[in-house]
């Protein structure tokens, strides 16, 4: 009886520590941000924009940004600094400088994210893009386009979270503002397991309006690969089929990458609309119990009590 009370006052414990305000917060830097697709009128894959952090928005090296009045800047979400000092220019993402929100997505979780998302063009996509062409709406990352996103981040392993997760990823997504958050969500993260508490790599799929999340593909690291410095993410598509993408990842050291490592399964990202933008963030969630929940924890150990102390007073 002893040892099932101390187990409830235990789980209570963790209850509280649900509400805890930066329990699981952790600091993580992204040192390059790189997008390509190819071209207006077709050619071979280049690169749309690559961001090495030196300067203070998106580097836009081809100058496609100029041509439409949303793009060429990031959405920024909570906690993204930059930084340029003796010449390690990144972002840090900090999880602790965001405030808890409620999910959109799973009621009864909580989120802290710090986030960037590149605004490339959303307009509606002409049949004239079909063909060579230089107007506006054939911007941005299109369905019509092989797309490759690239994220290189200082590794790091995120922190244990009995309570959810924590992970830093790269993600495709079609959301446009609060009002209109997208349902499509392509994500390859560097994600710990509340579970086994393994570091993984994870392709994700996640349907916002079906509330649904399936993982194509992931890869748990061990022993020396947890003690690499960088680790590069990368989700594209090709020309052979351009509405699929798939993932793959590479450990870096003194700013040599090994390998690809490619990841099973792939996803899809443009269903019902045909354009899509790319993002990277770090994130914790936190799953907290339903009222009702706690309220039976407390009568439990109540009643535990009562029948302890029943048990004493008759012996």
């Amino acid at each position: 009886m002893r040892n099932a009370i101390k187990y409830l006052l235990f789980v209570g414990a963790i209850f509280v520590m649900g509400n805890s305000t930066a329990a699981h917060a952790f600091v993580v830097n992204i040192d390059n941000f790189q997008v390509l697709r190819t071209p207006r009128g077709g050619g071979a894959i280049t690169n749309f924009m690559n961001d090495t952090f030196d300067t203070p928005g998106p580097l836009n090296e081809a100058g496609l940004f100029a041509a439409s009045g949303n793009q060429g800047f990031y959405d920024l979400t909570n906690g993204v600094a930059q930084s340029e000092a003796l010449g390690t220019e990144h972002r840090t993402l900090n999880t602790s400088l965001a405030p808890k929100q409620a999910s959109s997505v799973n009621p009864g979780t909580f989120i802290r994210q710090t986030a960037a998302r590149l605004n490339t063009n959303i307009d509606p996509l002409p049949v004239s893009c079909r063909t060579p062409t230089t107007g506006t709406s054939c911007g941005g990352l299109k369905s019509i386009r092989e797309i490759k996103v690239v994220g290189i981040f200082d590794f790091v392993v995120p922190p244990f979270n009995p309570l959810g997760a924590s992970f830093y990823e790269i993600r495709l997504f079609d959301r446009i503002d609060s009002n209109n958050p997208g349902d499509d969500e392509l994500a390859l993260q560097v994600f710990r397991s509340n579970n086994s508490g393994n570091t993984l790599v994870r392709f994700r799929d996640a349907d916002r309006t079906a509330g649904t999340s399936v993982t194509l593909g992931v890869d748990a690291l061990f022993g020396p690969e947890l003690a690499h410095e960088q680790i590069m993410l990368m989700i594209q598509n090709s020309l052979n089929d351009l509405s699929v993408f798939t993932a793959s990842y590479a450990f870096g050291d003194g700013g040599v990458f090994g390998n690809p490592i490619p990841l099973a399964g792939a996803g899809t990202i443009f269903n019902g609309e045909d354009w899509t933008r790319a993002a990277f963030r770090a994130l914790e969630t936190e799953t907290v119990p339903e009222p009702g929940t706690i309220s039976m924890l407390l009568f439990g150990l109540a009643g535990l009590g009562l029948m302890r102390r029943r048990k004493r007073a008759a012996a």
